[in-house]
């Protein structure tokens, strides 16, 4: 029978796994601190680096080899070769993931204790490689996480919300190309189970092999990496002993999907997709979302989940993620602009923005917002003509998070050339700034004829035709100003740029120098062409 467990639905009462055997791993633990003060070797990171390096730890060499030894991790260290066995391993801290186990590490330790250091979160992440504790605990004195994605876990025991003093656990299983096994007994009285498939049965979660499972008051977060429909089901655990315990204390619903645990199958822990909405555009790379330049796109992430990495930018760990597109339709190659703004107005939430170069490519770009709402994540980067990019826009946070999308061409100048030598050789004209309202913009003349009148001709279209040496761009010119070049042959002008001027206007302005140097007596600047930005939202 399948039965529906929601945060409101009332359960059967928790039965908690025998109290000799909380006592057991309790005394176990006092066990091991007490022979490493009696003989073992304390050792600990000074710095961020790699377990083997000597220079990671105070006591200059590499801990393990001595029956009691025990490592204390106040800095992220990687694993990536076999590690002598050591009698504990304490995860402190962690400037972003605290402990990572990536492929060729073989870490063997009677403990494995991830957060013990008071209200400081610490995390371990294995991607590769082999981790033996004989006990894994998460989360003994601040927030304590164990993200498990590849390589193989053997463990005795895991104890996740265990005991006095502990704030919170969290066990994370990514995919399935872990192997995971635990002895005795996997027991969460509190913390959480957060399992991220990205399939459909067994080729999209690792199941955890168990003699015994106690799920007492522990939360489960399911959050499925592809749109998973009504049916889908993953096996969370299979344990051959009997499951200790009655079920979650709550699966949250997550964007509109709703999830049941099925425990009719003696000897497996399941869970089921109830209700799902999808599909809908956006949720996946294939199905992106299409955006034209200046029109904003708007909506929330109320439906999104995680298609794409599980990081993105610095952030190491993302939640929901959606998908848009751009074809580039223009003639010529284009700076445009990308800005992500995350509308909630919350201060804990981090969205960023990345820029591919197709569904399964490589990012060129990308951005986040640094957990600052008030700023966007924004990419720009040259679109050439015919090309399709894909934005991927990422959240870590929780709810419905509305959010801004706006696509702008930057706008600016071009050299269109044109110019004709002259007594101090061609002069270069350059503009500066965004012609955008209220902004500065501004020209700059220079190898012009020394003290000279110079006329600047300004047009709204190009026809250009041979004359003076060079070649005539500003033509015809709706308007024409009069300067003079300083004693270095230059003019240098500034204004605020008006308003009123409409998006994608092109512009032209070419100098025309009296130069007695000259058959004509005229020399002319290269023409440059600006162009105020299309779709730009301020």
């Amino acid at each position: 029978m399948t039965r529906s467990l929601t945060p409101t639905a009332p359960l059967a009462a928790p039965i908690r796994r025998p109290a000799r055997r909380a006592v057991a791993g309790l005394a176990a633990l006092l066990a091991l601190t007490a022979a490493a003060s009696a003989g073992g070797t304390a050792y600990t990171t000074v710095q961020l680096g790699n377990w083997a390096d000597p220079a990671t730890w105070d006591q200059g060499t590499v801990p393990g080899g001595g029956p009691a030894d025990q490592a204390y991790l106040a800095h992220d260290v990687t694993v990536d070769s076999i590690v002598p066995d050591v009698a504990a391993v304490n995860v402190l801290e962690g400037d972003e993931l605290g402990l990572r186990i990536v492929a060729g590490a073989l870490l063997d330790t009677n403990q494995l204790n991830v957060a013990t250091t008071p209200g400081v979160p610490a995390w371990v992440e294995q991607t590769g490689g082999t981790v033996t504790p004989g006990l894994l605990r998460l989360g003994l004195q601040g927030p304590g996480s164990y993200e498990l994605s590849g390589g193989t876990l053997q463990t005795g025991r895991v104890e996740v919300g265990e005991f006095m003093g502990t704030v919170s656990g969290r066990l994370s299983v990514r995919g399935a190309a872990a192997t995971a096994t635990v002895d005795e007994f996997i027991v969460f009285t509190g913390g959480s189970l957060d399992i991220f498939p990205s399939a459909a049965g067994a080729a999209g979660l690792t199941t955890i092999a168990t003699s015994t499972v106690v799920l007492d008051g522990a939360e489960l977060a399911i959050r499925p990496t592809y749109a998973a429909e009504v049916g889908d089901s993953w096996d969370l655990f299979t344990y051959s002993l009997g499951m200790a315990g009655s079920g979650f204390a709550s699966i949250p619903p997550l964007n509109g999907m709703e999830f049941a645990l099925d425990t009719s199958t003696p000897g497996v822990v399941r869970a089921v997709v109830t209700a799902s909405p999808y599909p809908f555009v956006g949720n996946q790379c294939a199905d992106a979302i299409p955006l034209q330049l200046g029109v904003q796109q708007a909506g929330t992430f109320s439906l999104a989940t995680l298609d794409g990495p599980a990081t993105s930018c610095d952030l190491p760990f993302v939640i929901t993620d959606l998908w848009f597109s751009y074809t580039h339709t223009g003639a010529v190659s284009t700076s445009v602009t990308a800005e992500l703004r995350d509308d909630t107005g919350a201060t804990k939430t981090y969205t960023a923005l990345e820029l591919w170069d197709g569904c399964g490519g490589a990012v060129i770009a990308c951005a986040g917002n640094e957990f600052d709402v008030t700023q966007p994540a924004a990419v720009t980067w040259t679109a050439q003509p015919g090309a399709t990019y894909r934005l991927r826009a990422a959240l870590l946070g929780s709810g419905p998070h509305p959010y801004t999308l706006d696509l702008f061409e930057d706008g600016g100048w071009a050299d269109v050339g044109g110019g004709s030598p002259g007594v101090n050789g061609v002069p270069t004209l350059t503009g500066t700034g965004v012609l955008l309202d209220g902004e500065t913009a501004g020209l700059e003349l220079t190898d012009g004829p020394v003290s000279a009148p110079a006329l600047a001709w300004l047009s709204l279209a190009s026809n250009p035709f041979p004359a003076l040496g060079g070649t005539v761009h500003a033509w015809p010119f709706v308007n024409q100003f009069f300067f003079a070049t300083s004693p270095n042959g230059e003019i240098s002008l500034n204004t605020t740029w008006p308003a009123g001027v409409p998006a994608a206007t092109d512009l032209w302005i070419q100098f025309l120098c009296a130069d007695g140097s000259v058959p004509d007596g005229i020399t002319l600047s290269n023409a440059i062409r600006g162009t105020t930005p299309l779709g730009f939202i301020p």
